[in-house]
């Protein structure tokens, strides 16, 4: 029969163990092995007993399968099922099987992600398109023309005898010339 004080310590581990928040990790034997404050719970390989040791390695208590199979907790549960269960999520724990695990799914979801990612064509780049063509098909010069035809657009005088023979008629083109 279990001591209620190793019933309360096997319900905490089996519950922290379920939540990963225990550190197990490989002993000698095929054991698995939770040490903290000085103290060690060891779990055998066969899931069948539970030892308690001191940092020195004195054996402080063990439990044996006779004892947890005829000691249940409060649900009803047999401490043989609740050992079995807690070393076997232990054993993952300490071989490092979740870890792996999680990695490996990390690796699977971003190729996935790369794969759905379409990809990206490489188009040649456009001709240049600039103002005076982008809406006509008619070539610069043309447009320019009708432009000035219509009086869209007011041009400026090439020269300064244009300039001159316009303002004033009456003087010569030559009198505008320095």
């Amino acid at each position: 029969m279990l001591h209620s004080s190793t019933k309360k310590l096997i319900d905490r581990l089996a519950e922290m163990t379920e939540l990963g928040k225990l550190d197990w990790t490989e002993g000698e034997d095929g054991a698995i092995v939770y040490s903290t404050e000085g103290y060690s719970v060891v779990l055998s390989s066969t899931a069948d007993q539970i030892v308690i040791t001191s940092i020195d390695g004195k054996e402080l208590e063990r439990a044996e399968a006779s004892d947890l199979s005829v000691s249940q907790n409060d649900e009803g549960q047999s401490y043989s099922d609740i050992v079995a269960t807690m070393t076997s999520e232990a054993t993952r724990i300490a071989l490092g099987t979740e870890t792996a695990i999680s990695t490996l799914l990390a690796g699977m979801a971003q190729s996935e992600a790369v794969e759905a990612e379409p990809e990206m064509a490489v188009e040649a780049p456009e001709d240049a398109i600039n103002e005076t063509t982008a809406l006509t098909e008619e070539a610069p010069e043309e447009v320019e023309a009708d432009a000035v035809e219509t009086g869209a657009v007011e041009t400026e005088p090439e020269s300064e005898i244009e300039t001159a023979t316009e303002e004033d008629d009456a003087e010569p083109i030559a009198a505008a010339i320095p």
